[in-house]
């Protein structure tokens, strides 16, 4: 307050709005003329009423640069009215004319608005100093004017940055909550929509044609949209050319933009102005976030972080939901992986020793009945034991097969042929309703496979499939090919440990039967498990376990209405010659000749293997186990030819026995037999010169074959 020392050095601009209070017509007169001539484009609201003028200054105050007002007025003074203008507008600065001491009114109530109080000699127009006291005092006002509405503007901008941040905070903290990502989504737009003080926000979810984004998630749109609206994510829409271009996207105003066109979604919300930025994923972009409102707005550098900042939030809780849901999938693929394999366990050795007990049934059953003359009232009896055990050993193999150690004979062979050869026997097991289409990739490289079990594999398969469709008409599509498959591809296929990456056949077997619900297809390949009224067997469990044995992998796709399709990855082989399916031929009047060693460390199939080779001519020696049958054929190795050697004893195993007679005697012909076993073990042993390999139960004319064979090659 007081007077200027010297004249301010700076100008503002010249259009200033001035409101004049005074009950002096003269007076008001001669100061607009004072106050035109220093600023020619001012715009002068003369009042000679304070409650005029203060009616006209509340309506008013945004557009008032300058207010003077006269200490005595009619109705209440110049502190008074100086009050109720600081009441409407708490930054408004006064200067107030008086002809009373200064010192007098200071304290007064009203004087915290008034930045300058003149006397009317001061402000006598007749002075020559008058035009430079009253350009001082307006140019300071418009100073202390400008100073304080940039600070309040920083003041505004470090409380929106202050609140972007606490939000992005809070939001951050809430998807680490565990909140389902749906309310996160939520939270999320209505954060920035409260925040950015915006009519409109949105979640647009990247399809998986990637041609369209869907409305996941908003505020401020028509009811209907959310969930179902979508937008292009070409040129066609901002959000497109945000993906597009990989960067933020701002608009001012859409009517103007050239850059890309404006939706229709935009278009019927009247929306101006808008921001967008990508919401990043793992391996493509999961979608754009978007900001928009109805009104002309310029966003500010710190408007377009907060908005990528929220972006980066939603993009790691997706990340990690996503993760979640992997870690959470893949611990129960392990956990029903590791219950197969417990079972597999288990199922192995019930089948071990439930084939050396058919062994006996099987053998002795076949010796009686050779024994019996036809006539004898006994063979019926004796047949229909046989054809049990024959049923049970079947589900022995299937028991075998579930535990993945089933496979015994590996050739290389052209799935096709499998297939086509297997064509014959499906008219007799599916419904004439149901057409079978082949879709068969010719060329393909060879399997490495059992042909038994994978034969049993796809007529599993298609039965099923038959039996899906039911008695109403359909179609069994049967579709082979080759496919390069990584990780990815293994992600959702049932397998049995880690398998490489490489090219693998398929071989796809689809229905257009009934389909099954998902808690159905969790339990498919549980042993025992079916959807018929009742069971036979193991089932797909089987299947499964032949597949796993194979070092494949076997998935199904299914929903009810809708069919189902199972896939079956077999690994290529890199063998150049394949074997054509047949079936074993028997030669009735071979006989053999020689003397053959059977080892094995259960009584009952050592008889009845002795049994069987004496039957069809041979001389048979027995030992209990494995060092047994290594003391023997050290003492009698020029006279044995054969040895029968069981692959599971005590003392010592079939695989260590095997190797010590090879020791004594290298072209000693050797056939391994068990109630189960290995792949690796069988093809090891193969590869070291084993002669052939027996699986347990077997019956008379199998180790007729087998022994047929192997000295008719020797």
């Amino acid at each position: 307050m007081g007077n200027p020392e010297k004249i301010v050095e700076y100008r503002h601009p010249e259009k200033i709005k001035v409101m004049t209070v005074d009950d002096d017509p003269v007076f008001l007169k001669l100061l607009s003329h004072n106050i035109k001539k220093l600023y020619p484009s001012s715009e002068a609201h003369l009042f000679g009423d304070p409650v005029d003028a203060l009616n006209f200054y509340r309506d008013n105050y945004n557009n008032i640069d300058i207010v003077i007002l006269d200490m005595m007025l009619p109705n209440m003074n110049g502190l008074e009215l100086s009050g109720k203008i600081e009441n409407i507008n708490k930054n408004e600065r006064i200067i107030l004319m008086t002809a009373y001491s200064l010192d007098s009114m200071i304290t007064e109530k009203g004087a915290n608005a008034v930045e300058f109080f003149l006397t009317k000699s001061q402000m006598d127009p007749s002075m020559k100093n008058f035009p430079i006291l009253l350009d001082y005092y307006i140019q300071k006002i418009l100073s202390i004017k400008e100073t304080q509405s940039n600070r309040r503007k920083a003041e505004k901008m470090l409380k929106l940055k202050t609140d972007q941040q606490l939000a992005t905070s809070k939001l951050g903290l809430i998807a680490l909550s565990g909140m389902a990502l749906d309310e996160v989504f939520k939270e999320s737009v209505i954060t920035i929509s409260k925040t950015l003080d915006l009519e409109y926000t949105k979640i647009l979810e990247l399809l998986p044609d990637g041609k369209s984004l869907l409305l996941r998630e908003g505020v401020g749109w028509k009811a209907g949209l959310i969930g179902h609206a979508t937008v292009g994510a070409e040129l066609d829409s901002q959000a497109g050319y945000t993906l597009k271009s990989d960067k933020p996207v701002v608009t001012k105003d859409l009517r103007e933009e050239s850059r890309f066109s404006s939706p229709q979604l935009l278009h019927d919300h009247e929306v101006i102005s808008g921001m967008s930025v990508i919401i990043h994923g793992r391996y493509k972009p999961f979608g754009v976030l978007g900001a928009n409102t109805s009104r002309e707005k310029t966003f500010t550098e710190d408007d377009i972080n907060f908005l990528q900042s929220i972006a980066n939030v939603l993009a790691e809780t997706i990340e990690r939901k996503l993760a979640e849901e992997e870690r959470q999938k893949m611990e129960e693929k392990l956990r029903h992986t590791q219950k197969l394999e417990s079972l597999g366990v288990l199922a192995g050795g019930i089948a071990h020793d439930f084939n050396n007990i058919l062994t006996g049934i099987l053998g002795n059953s076949e010796l009686v009945l050779d024994d019996l003359s036809p006539e004898s009232p006994l063979r019926n009896h004796i047949k229909e034991i046989r054809k049990g055990a024959e049923r049970a050993a079947e589900l022995s193999q299937q028991m075998l097969a579930y535990s993945g150690q089933g496979k015994f004979v590996i050739k290389n062979i052209d799935i096709n042929e499998l297939i086509k050869e297997i064509t014959y026997l499906l008219n007799v097991s599916i419904s004439k309703k149901h057409i079978i289409k082949f879709n068969l990739t010719e060329n393909l490289l060879s399997v490495d496979v059992d042909i038994t079990q994978i034969r049993q594999v796809i007529m599993n398969l298609i039965i099923n499939a038959s039996e899906a469709i039911d008695e109403n008409s359909g179609m069994i599509s049967i579709t082979t090919g080759a496919k390069e498959c990584d990780k990815d591809c293994f992600k959702k296929m049932y397998l049995h440990e880690e398998l490489p990456e490489g090219l693998y056949n398929f071989i796809e077997v689809a229905d257009t039967g009934a389909g099954m619900d998902e808690e159905t297809v969790k339990k498919i390949f549980d042993p025992f498990f079916t959807t018929k009224f009742t069971g036979r067997g193991l089932g797909m469990s089987a299947v499964l376990g032949i597949v796993r044995g194979h070092k494949g992998a076997i998935n199904v796709e299914s929903e009810q209405g809708e069919g189902t399709k199972f896939t079956v990855l077999l690994p290529t082989s890199t063998a150049s010659s394949t074997t054509k399916p047949d079936r074993e031929k028997t030669a009735a009047s071979w006989r053999g000749n020689g003397t053959v060693l059977v080892v094995d460390d259960d009584q009952s199939v050592r008889d009845v293997g002795k049994n069987m080779l004496e039957k069809i001519g041979f001389n048979v020696i027995t030992a209990a186990d494995g060092q047994e049958a290594v003391e023997i054929f050290r003492s009698r190795a020029d006279e044995i030819n054969c040895v029968l050697l069981d692959l599971t004893m005590p003392r010592l195993s079939g695989e260590e026995s095997f190797h010590e007679l090879r020791k004594i005697r290298k072209d000693i012909r050797v056939i391994i037999y068990s109630g189960y076993s290995e792949e690796a073990t069988i093809q090891r042993f193969i590869n070291q010169g084993v002669s052939e390999f027996l699986q347990k139960p077997f019956n008379l004319i199998t180790l007729k074959n087998k022994m047929r064979k192997v000295f008719e090659s020797n």
